[in-house]
């Protein structure tokens, strides 16, 4: 009997020591969950905050910053040069003509001035010379 005694004291007291284990594992692993949680909010946005003025000198340092600045105001510049191209082959789709197409034709049309013209304006020029006394009478 005492045989037996013995054997159930130490199935548990070996019982009582696993308990006692998996009750510590639990505690251990409950606590590190807790202070991973509150770490987490702690330290990630710290960390999110290094890391973008980090990604910011870097690219401000390799250039990228820049690139993407004119790669922006390219592809608007296109965009208008595109939408402008467009809106002028419609108008020549549909026979309008631009207002510095019409004044080019008027300059074209006042360009062009007769003999007659030119003799009598040298003439009236000659006549203004004379009477300011500019040029010497010629008879």
């Amino acid at each position: 009997m005492e045989q037996n005694v013995f054997k159930k004291s130490g199935k548990y007291s070996l019982a009582t020591f696993e308990y006692m284990g998996l009750v510590s594992f639990s505690f251990f692993k409950r606590s590190g969950i807790a202070v991973a949680k509150g770490s987490k909010m702690t330290f990630v946005p710290a960390y999110q905050a290094v890391l973008k003025s980090c990604r910011y000198f870097k690219d401000k340092v390799t250039g990228r910053e820049l690139k993407k600045s004119y790669y922006e105001k390219f592809k608007f510049l296109e965009e208008k040069i595109s939408f402008l191209e467009n809106k002028v082959a419609f108008f020549e789709k549909h026979g309008i003509k631009l207002k510095s197409d019409l004044s080019t034709d008027k300059q074209k049309q006042k360009k062009e001035v007769s003999a007659d013209k030119k003799q009598f304006l040298q003439a009236i020029l000659n006549d203004n010379k004379f009477v300011m006394g500019l040029q010497a009478a010629t008879a």
